[in-house]
């Protein structure tokens, strides 16, 4: 064999040897990433099983709770941390029934209940919103079409871009809020001189204000003065309020709230954090406490 034949076989080999090699480089590329996203779906189950595994701490922590009153002292409003193989689980329990609840001023057939209506608007004042975002919300869940006097049904947000309907009906997830007029990001989120709307009202509870656990902002709601709060505040920090302490801070207001009033609660949220390796998972769920069982009432993913 010649010089150029050798040189062309040469030439032939090496090629052939180079497609090879990228081969293999590819293949091994693709088992790379192959073998990535198997391990992101793994770390993705296994943060799923971690998140319900804390919502069931969370359920056996109100369980263990029995005695006739709900407070920011008590065990179950301390934030936790679980160790578990290694991974870490966060949960955080707060009470909806210190939250001035939404879906409860409109009831079956139409029907207000006035005090929790009344409350609501307060709360829009103390917090310097305008009190015209109420006949929104109204209309929002409202069944009827007929616009308050400050309100919005759907003729409204059918000049909208994109145009849609008002929902008519209950309120299904807070952040739906940011649907109706009026209730902008500033007023849901709040800024650095007020909280945002939706750290102090929920969608589940039983339409009363557990004094023990609400904001004190709610407390001023209510009627109570920026002295009697403080006191009420101060007072909550060594142990639950009791009507007698109420009555004598402030009868008047006391009795204009009493049908609000509330020392225990049964509405609870947990919400859990979990993280397995690059997977991390964040559940909210609703919890509805009836003796000595706890039952998971609704589901939101933040």
């Amino acid at each position: 064999m010649n010089n150029s034949k050798r040189g062309i076989v040469l030439v032939f080999t090496m090629g052939f040897i180079l497609a090879l090699v990228s081969l293999a480089l590819e293949f091994h590329r693709v088992c790379q990433r192959r073998m990535e996203t198997i391990r992101t779906q793994v770390d993705k189950v296994r943060s799923e099983l971690l998140a319900r595994t804390g919502i069931a701490l969370a359920r056996e922590i109100l369980k263990t709770d029995r005695n006739g009153y709900d407070w920011l002292g008590e065990n179950w409003h301390q934030e936790k941390l679980f160790k578990i193989n290694g991974e870490e689980i966060k949960l955080v329990i707060q009470d909806e029934d210190g939250k001035v609840n939404l879906n409860g001023i409109l009831q079956a057939e139409g029907k207000v209940n006035t005090q929790l209506k009344d409350l609501t608007e307060r709360l829009f004042l103390v917090l310097g919103l305008s009190g015209n975002l109420l006949d929104c919300l109204l209309d929002w869940v409202d069944e009827d079409e007929m616009p308050r006097v400050f309100g919005a049904e759907s003729m409204y947000y059918r000049t909208l871009a994109p145009p849609y309907q008002a929902a008519n009906r209950s309120l299904l997830f807070l952040k739906e809020l940011s649907l109706i007029k009026g209730f902008t990001k500033d007023v849901l989120k709040g800024d650095q001189e007020r909280p945002g709307l939706m750290d102090l009202v929920t969608l589940a509870s039983d339409s009363k204000i557990n004094v023990n656990t609400c904001d004190p902002i709610i407390l001023k709601a209510m009627g109570f003065s920026e002295i009697e709060v403080n006191e009420l505040v101060a007072q909550r920090e060594t142990g639950p309020l009791e009507e007698t302490y109420l009555m004598r801070v402030n009868r008047n207001v006391f009795l204009a709230n009493r049908g609000l009033v509330a020392y225990r609660s049964n509405y609870f949220s947990v919400t859990v954090e979990v993280r397995v390796n690059t997977a991390p998972v964040v559940k909210k769920r609703a919890l509805l406490k009836k003796g000595d069982e706890v039952a998971i009432i609704g589901v939101e993913t933040l």
